[in-house]
């Protein structure tokens, strides 16, 4: 929501101090519940939310009622937070979109049966395979051991992510760098991913690639946030199971 539209409005202009806090925290409130920017329509409870002993009726006037057919619990919410949520949504599913188009326009719909097309990725899934795929080479200058930097061969679905990666978030190649630790964690959601779609190579690197649209989507992580920094680390996106599902889920969204 704009600052400057929020500070400058007649009904925030009218508020004391007070009723601004309240204001404030019940439209963050609507936002973190990721119920469609909605809040229960339960004055008594938002209050014990907020940990007053009651809501100012000026506060409360801000939120309009929820139409019955949105859900089945009476819901409240603010109507020009609840466009910019709707916008936020449909920025979202629109990069999901983008990115399926773009990265595989020939490929079967994700959770098909059908049998993966014959010049997909080449992957091994067995560790002793891995060991002798020559997935990668480590920078000659440095021993595997001591490595800060992994040198990617063209068989590597996991260079395909990272570029792909670099790209979307801008990073420096130069300076952000593919570290075995890094490289490990892209392996580990790949294998999921495979699991995800029936083993298919393609879908399994496009599903890594819908995370990553899925934050580079988020204004919070592209820095467009109080603090001006971004937080769009690899690790933020892969570094475990559920943290690469619930980037998923935002993607879906």
């Amino acid at each position: 929501m704009d600052a400057l539209s929020f500070v400058t409005s007649k009904s925030v202009l009218m508020m004391t101090m007070e009723e601004v806090g309240q204001y404030t925290l019940l439209l963050c409130h609507s936002w973190i519940e990721e119920k469609d920017a909605t809040l229960a329509d339960d004055p008594e409870y938002l209050a014990r939310l907020l940990r007053i002993p009651a809501i100012s009726p000026r506060v409360l006037e801000q939120f309009e009622k929820v139409p019955c057919e949105i859900g089945d619990e009476p819901r409240i919410r603010n109507k020009r937070l609840h466009e910019e949520w709707l916008l936020a949504k449909k920025r979202s599913e629109d990069g999901a979109k983008s990115a399926r188009k773009r990265w595989d326009a020939n490929a079967d719909p994700l959770g098909s049966h059908k049998e993966p097309n014959t010049h997909t990725i080449p992957y091994h899934t067995n560790k002793e395979q891995n060991n002798t795929s020559n997935e990668f080479d480590f920078c000659p200058a440095e021993s595997p051991k001591h490595s800060s930097a992994v040198r990617f061969n063209g068989d590597s679905p996991i260079k395909e992510v990272w570029d792909y990666y670099l790209q979307q978030t801008e990073k420096n190649a130069a300076l952000y760098t593919m570290t075995p630790k890094r490289h490990q964690m892209g392996l580990k959601r790949h294998t999921e991913a495979l699991k995800k779609v029936g083993g298919r190579k393609t879908e399994a690197v496009i599903l890594m690639k819908c995370a990553i649209d899925a934050m580079v989507a988020s204004d919070f992580h592209q820095g467009r946030n109080d603090a001006k920094k971004k937080y769009n680390d690899w690790e933020l996106l892969f570094r475990s199971a559920d943290k690469f599902e619930q980037w998923l889920e935002r993607a879906s969204d």
